[in-house]
């Protein structure tokens, strides 16, 4: 019975992570939203190491 959980949970994060990769690279509003997070944090990490 676990190793029918186990398949089940690594089903669902599988599709999971399909769905987000195929949000990302279908939807340029997302896209945008992401790189721009991503470059906010780059900036933060250079102003940290000063």
């Amino acid at each position: 019975m676990k190793s029918v959980r186990k398949t089940i949970k690594l089903f669902l994060l599988l599709g999971l992570v399909s769905v987000g990769v195929n949000t990302y690279r279908n939807n340029p509003t997302v896209r945008m939203a992401t790189n721009d997070s991503i470059s906010t944090l780059k900036e933060k990490n250079i102003n940290l190491r000063r």
